[in-house]
């Protein structure tokens, strides 16, 4: 009897381990199952759950092929960017590019190469971005893909304002912006409507610019995009802070600090000190604002995101101003900076001070 139990047992065993294999190996079954995890990811990524996704999407590259394959590496590489992982983001993207090559996907080449040209401009590179923008752009006018190149209209648009050129960056965000008006695409509505803020907050518009970022929030939360909401209000609380409601925006900052922190987002985080930093300074509070904008310079400077130090110059040449250089290098080793990287803001921070004020 006790032989004849364990033959059954093997035989049930058996049963167990073919129904698996079987279910493994069935097409409609992988492909049922590929489809659950290619809606489950965009969930993820809409909530700012960014691990999570890569978690979903790892599984999925083992039931996925052909174009399908190649568009998975890419939502790959979008969550790492998001995560400021730089590095990895341009590892899937460049073969997202390679896999979408190998089968004429040329969207799929299209985007993949817009997405390299995302990193190279969030590291500062903007000759590099540029080129990727415009290759990807003649993909998509061979394609008839309007959205696609409204979308690196938009990125040429962010660079042009990086570079001073408003002019040059309201026509390319506004020529965006009508297309996506154009097709209901109201997420990529919201990012470039936040963007055109930007720009009228630079010309010291900051009424107009509350006024497209209300508009922006709207949209964002109809679409339900978490990081685009989030992006928003990290603008709505830099136009507080710069029309003098510091009270409300450190409490915006502050709310944000925590959402950026649970999201896993340390580029997120840093912009918030950024801007605590620089509620402060507005305040008077010197000390604490160099605490917040040395943190977040040393983030900056760790993720490879190029205009945040620059960002942060203005606030901690104040502070350095006011506190004297001992004062300052004990909030900078505080922050836990490397002594040469101390030594070299100094430098700039003093020829800063020291440079004639150009009238």
């Amino acid at each position: 009897m006790v032989l004849a139990a364990i033959g059954a047992a093997c035989a049930v065993a058996a049963l167990v381990v073919t129904f698996f294999v079987v279910r493994h190996r069935s097409p409609k079954l992988r492909a049922q199952r590929l489809e659950r995890m290619c809606i489950q990811g965009p969930a993820a990524m809409r909530t700012a759950k960014f691990e999570k996704c890569v978690q979903i999407y790892t599984r999925a590259l083992k039931l996925a092929s052909g174009a399908r394959l190649a568009a998975i590496h890419r939502q790959i590489g979008i969550c790492r960017q998001f995560q400021c992982r730089f590095d990895d983001a341009l590892a899937s993207y460049a073969e997202s590019g390679r896999l979408a090559d190998q089968c004429g996907d040329k969207r799929g080449k299209a985007h993949a190469l817009g997405n390299i040209g995302w990193v190279w401009q969030q590291r500062g590179v903007h000759a590099k971005a540029l080129a990727f923008y415009e290759r990807a752009i003649e993909i998509y006018k061979e394609l008839g893909n309007r959205q696609g190149e409204a979308t690196a209209r938009t990125n040429i648009g962010m660079i042009r304002q990086a570079e001073g050129d408003h002019e040059g960056a309201l026509n390319c965000l506004r020529e965006a912006l009508d297309v996506f008006a154009g097709i209901g695409a109201k997420m990529e509505q919201a990012g470039t409507l936040s963007e055109i803020a930007g720009v009228h907050l630079d010309q010291g518009e900051p009424e107009l610019a509350l006024e497209y970022l209300q508009k922006a929030l709207l949209l964002a939360r109809e679409s339900c995009d978490r990081q685009g909401e989030v992006a928003v209000l990290g603008r709505m609380a830099n136009v507080h802070a710069r029309t003098g409601h510091l009270a409300l925006a450190r409490a915006q900052y502050d709310e944000l600090l925590k959402v950026h922190r649970e999201m896993g987002d340390p580029g997120g985080e840093a912009r918030d000190r950024m801007g605590l930093g620089d509620v402060l300074v507005r305040k008077g509070d010197y000390e604490s604002a160099a605490g917040y904008l040395t943190q977040a310079l040393k983030v900056f400077l760790t993720l490879g995101i190029a205009d945040g130090p620059r960002k942060c110059l203005t606030g901690l040449r104040m502070c350095l101003t006011v506190m004297g250089v001992k004062e300052f290098s004990a909030v900078c080793e505080n922050a836990k900076l490397e002594p040469r990287t101390v030594t070299e803001l100094l430098k700039v921070l003093e020829l800063r001070i020291t440079a004639p004020t150009v009238r």
